[in-house]
């Protein structure tokens, strides 16, 4: 439960020719109240902030090696519509907490713009424009067509056109369902299917016709203004490896949990320590993506990792210091599940196996293509494109 407080926010100087925004600011205590009171002061009342949501967290500085979960949001601005749609789920104002605010945001069919803010830094971040996209997002899924759809409404209008999503599963009726709601989007069913995600992001990034590519998963939420900054990013930098810091929606435990990389996760003699980057939350070129030697096919997980080690090698790593993706921790995924999950026997001996290679890799004991690093197996899908008529699927190889 948190503590929250309406505020309105006018044009001071035509306060009754200006429709004013009214927002909520929700806190965990009164001081968190006051610090989100005084960041609506300082946005501008020309904006819309009826259908926005920004989670503002204190700015720390990043860890030096591998993730750090730097505890709970604390704090949230909620514009009127959103809360609206809110409470029509029969949830009293007083008893909302951070978590069932950012449950809502990310699960269900209203889709605010989310974007997080970090207290201190950069507070007063311009909304991006962008008319053109160099920039192709790619994602896998399988399973549930509500998240896909959930996660398909919030990438933005100039991006959706460059956005690829490819279905790892046998043909369903929700295909057809998503492809005619998102018109501009690519969806592409794939033979054989059930291999995992990783060949499939492979075929995807093959048939993107970008100069960069974002992956995202179909699980996840990215903030508003998430693509538009890697896509800045990467024409300043288009030899790096970019990913940022995540917030991650723990639905198992019901927390909202902060979780902070570090900002050169390679810079410690070209070895990356355990979960210093995320991969889902990544973009590159795609032509660094393939110089690196893309995704290895042979597992249905860990191979994400296993990338992000062999790229150290040939490819600046760098983590952006803001919080760009909203990560979605569910039972029985792949990262949570005993056999596979984070911990599990499996993934650790796969980890041990890297790093065993990375350190004979520096040391010039072994060559990385002769490594567990290097992809043993790159058998990617055949796509078959999905669109639409009003006579049904129309297929294209």
């Amino acid at each position: 439960m948190a503590l929250y407080s309406e505020v309105r926010v006018c044009n001071s100087l035509r306060p009754t020719k200006t429709k004013c925004n009214y927002v909520y600011v929700f806190g965990l205590d009164t001081n968190c109240i006051k610090s989100g009171t005084d960041y609506v002061r300082l946005l501008s009342p020309n904006n819309d902030l009826s259908t926005r949501i920004d989670f503002l967290v204190d700015y720390k500085i990043p860890p030096t090696f591998k993730c750090r979960d730097d505890g709970e949001v604390p704090l949230c601005i909620v514009g009127h519509k959103v809360l609206e749609s809110l409470l029509r789920l029969n949830r009293p104002l007083e008893a909302l907490s951070i978590f069932d605010i950012a449950r809502f945001a990310v699960l269900f069919r209203f889709r605010p713009r989310i974007r997080v803010i970090q207290l201190t830094a950069k507070m007063q971040r311009p909304d991006p424009v962008v008319d053109t996209t160099a920039l192709g997002v790619i994602i896998p899924h399988k399973g549930s067509g509500r998240r896909l759809k959930n996660c398909l409404s919030s990438i933005s209008d100039p991006h959706k056109s460059n956005t690829y999503v490819g279905f790892d599963e046998r043909k369903q009726h929700y295909h057809r369902t998503v492809a005619a709601e998102h018109k501009s989007t690519k969806f592409f069913e794939c033979a054989p299917s059930g291999r995992g995600p990783y060949s499939l992001r492979n075929a995807l990034t093959e048939r993107a016709k970008c100069q960069f590519i974002a992956f995202q998963d179909s699980d996840d939420i990215p903030c508003f203004d998430r693509f538009f900054t890697l896509e800045a990013e990467l024409k300043n930098y288009p030899n790096q490896v970019i990913g940022s810091h995540i917030l991650s929606l723990d639905l198992i435990n019901r927390k909202f949990r902060i979780l902070r990389f570090p900002l050169s996760p390679g810079s410690f003699g070209n070895f990356i320590p355990s979960y210093s980057m995320h991969f889902p939350a990544t973009a590159m070129s795609k032509s660094k993506f393939l110089a690196v030697g893309a995704l290895c096919g042979s597992r249905t997980h860990s191979l994400d990792s296993q990338f992000l080690w062999r790229a150290a090698f040939n490819a600046q790593m760098r983590n952006l210091d803001d919080f760009l993706y909203i990560q979605v921790k569910r039972q029985r995924s792949l990262t949570t599940s005993s056999r596979t999950g984070f911990g599990s026997t499996e993934r650790s001996n796969l980890s041990n196996a890297w790093k065993r290679d990375t350190i004979r890799i520096q040391r010039g004991e072994l060559k990385i293509q002769n490594s567990s690093l290097w992809p043993v197996e790159r058998a990617d899908p055949k796509l078959v494109e999905i669109s639409t008529r009003s006579d049904g699927f129309v297929a294209k190889a």
